[in-house]
């Protein structure tokens, strides 16, 4: 009952399993809100200074269409962790048009933490929305090679036949998803 993280882990369970773009599940993201900012209160009161539980109010800021809320929880949670994960704030940042700026975070974010599927694949996609096809190409072979089996949005079938589909190779896009 003290843990701050414990109460940020399930708020972010709440928001993973709800229909937010992003996210996972199919509960309705306002069903969610209420019930993950209440855990993200608790969190708060516990522990304000921690890094982790800046993260998931900034997530459930994301996915409550708070942008600019975000975009200050990551930044504070950043400030209190320099390592930590923010590669849903550089997909927060592709979706606002302002995919250069994701990109180049989720390539430093790739340096922090370059065992991540879900931070190398959606850097092939920002190169791949920025027209970097060279870029995507290279992080396309490299992920293959570093991450043969991972599975679902985010497998080498996956990523590869989104890159091509990005670049109008439709056949080849359709290979690669065989």
């Amino acid at each position: 009952p003290t843990y701050a993280r414990a109460y940020a882990g399930l708020a972010s369970v709440e928001l993973l399993n709800s229909n937010a773009a992003g996210a996972q599940g199919e509960r309705p993201i306002a069903d969610v809100l209420p019930v993950a900012q209440e855990l993200l209160d608790r969190a708060m009161e516990l522990a304000p200074d921690d890094a982790a539980v800046w993260l998931r109010v900034a997530l459930l800021r994301q996915f409550g269409g708070d942008f600019a809320g975000a975009e200050a929880a990551y930044v504070k949670a950043r400030e209190l962790q320099s390592n930590i994960n923010l590669n849903n704030y550089a997909v927060m940042l592709g979706q606002q048009d302002r995919v250069l700026d994701g990109a180049e975070l989720l390539a430093q974010q790739k340096e922090v933490n370059p065992r991540s599927p879900a931070i190398r694949g959606n850097l092939i996609a920002a190169y791949a929305r920025l027209e970097r096809f060279d870029d995507a190409e290279r992080e396309l072979a490299e992920f293959k090679e570093q991450f043969p089996d991972a599975k679902g949005q985010f497998s080498a079938v996956h990523v590869e036949s989104g890159l091509r589909m990005s670049r109008g190779e439709w056949a080849r896009a359709g290979e690669s998803a065989q």
